[in-house]
């Protein structure tokens, strides 16, 4: 005797089905975030770009102390001992003026929303000013999110998942 055709699913032809969704769900998933790390690294390599040019246009405008500019390293830099948008400063004092807000603007501690959040610079940003004459040149790292790694020196070569910048620019007779 034969037996009639069996209908409706069975129970492993649902568990099969259960395993593609979820697999291909993952993979989905794991799409998804690759995207949001490739964006947010563009956004921060779109932001340092910027922030090197502010910071070749600021030495244009203040060629005769363009050796103020000079920093091996972020940490470096010390507050100004003059707010020179309040009382009036030599060029050499401007300079240093510019530096310090420059990286103040750079590791975002100006910028915040309503929170107190830090919503604007780099991710842990080291920078370093080296001058050449007429030529500067402006070489910014930054981390990935999640990088546990210490920040480079200026000399040393950037870890992984350190993220580089270069501007080569000439600015003028120093």
């Amino acid at each position: 005797m034969k037996r009639a055709a069996e209908q409706g699913i069975g129970l492993i032809e649902v568990a099969l089905s259960l395993l593609v969704i979820s697999v291909a769900t993952l993979g989905l998933v794991r799409t998804q975030l690759v995207a949001r790390e490739a964006a947010f690294n563009a956004l921060q390599r779109g932001e340092a770009v910027a922030y090197m040019q502010s910071l070749t246009e600021l030495l244009r405008s203040n060629v005769a102390a363009a050796l103020e500019y000079r920093t091996g390293d972020i940490e470096e830099i010390t507050p100004p001992a003059a707010d020179c948008t309040t009382q009036y400063c030599p060029d050499s004092r401007w300079g240093q003026w510019n530096l310090w807000q420059w990286q103040q603007e750079l590791s975002g501690w100006r910028v915040s929303d309503v929170s107190g959040l830090v919503t604007d610079g780099l991710f842990d940003p080291q920078a370093c000013v080296r001058m050449d004459q007429q030529w500067v040149t402006v070489e910014v790292y930054w981390a990935a999110p999640g990088v546990a790694a210490p920040r480079p020196a200026c000399d040393q070569v950037a870890p992984p998942k350190w993220l580089r910048l270069s501007l080569v620019s000439r600015v003028g007779e120093v």
